[in-house]
């Protein structure tokens, strides 16, 4: 697919082959957890991170607000246009935010990209390889947001 970031391709190609060549569970969940802090935690290529979508309509068409087209209507991107960008801030309790590839200086969504775009296509074929393994919990703990409780008079 298109949007599938390279960085994720790599990964999974890395984990097909690993599988195929026999590879013991338990040397899969090291290179797993290897693989969670090292985009936790390593500088990568820009285009390694970059999600591409495709503007098959006008901007102003579409009904949603979503991220691609937003960056297409700050681009002036015409119909048919790629746009490529990264995601700087993830969906977890605030709004999906990103940044044209163009204008990228070095800050991206490290828990985002990993729950939302590395992780779960690693976690899918995981599961089917052993289905008796609990493979969910390499996905990152989510910050819960904490409501405010009033205090009552008795």
């Amino acid at each position: 697919k298109r949007d599938t970031i390279p960085l994720t391709v790599n990964y999974q190609l890395k984990l097909f082959k690993k599988l195929f060549e026999g590879e013991s569970k338990n040397n899969i969940k090291k290179w797993i957890q290897e693989k969670q802090k090292t985009v936790l935690n390593d500088e990568f290529k820009p285009e390694d991170l970059t999600i591409r979508k495709k503007i098959s309509k006008s901007p102003s068409g579409y009904k949603s607000d979503l991220l691609h087209v937003k960056i297409a209507k700050k681009l002036d991107l015409p119909v048919g246009s790629i746009v490529s960008y990264i995601i700087t801030k993830g969906g977890d309790s605030t709004k999906l935010d990103g940044i044209p590839l163009s204008e990228f200086k070095g800050k991206w969504d490290r828990k985002y990209y990993w729950d939302q775009n590395v992780y779960p296509p690693l976690c899918r074929t995981l599961t089917a390889a052993f289905p008796e393994e609990d493979w969910l919990k390499y996905y990152l703990p989510r910050e819960k947001k904490i409501k405010k409780i009033k205090h009552v008079k008795l």
